[in-house]
């Protein structure tokens, strides 16, 4: 008696971007991703989201966050 083939790992050929697991890395609970619009931010929009956006916590390791994994 033989088994049923078994297919190919699908995390394994769609693997997940290595930022989708800064939230996990980082203990956040209120991290989420927003779907990309077919419209770009003008340089106000991404000026006032950077200037208005909350700091980071004292101790964060910036370089640590920005790191991406293969």
């Amino acid at each position: 008696m033989g088994s049923a083939p078994v297919g190919p790992d699908p995390d394994r050929l769609n693997p997940a971007p290595a930022y989708f697991t800064l939230a996990e890395d980082y203990g956040l609970q209120d991290m989420y991703f927003a779907t990309p619009s077919n419209r770009e931010q003008t340089v106000d929009e991404e000026f006032r989201s950077y200037a208005l956006g909350a700091p980071s916590p004292p101790g964060t390791n910036m370089l640590k966050f920005w790191e991406v994994r293969d």
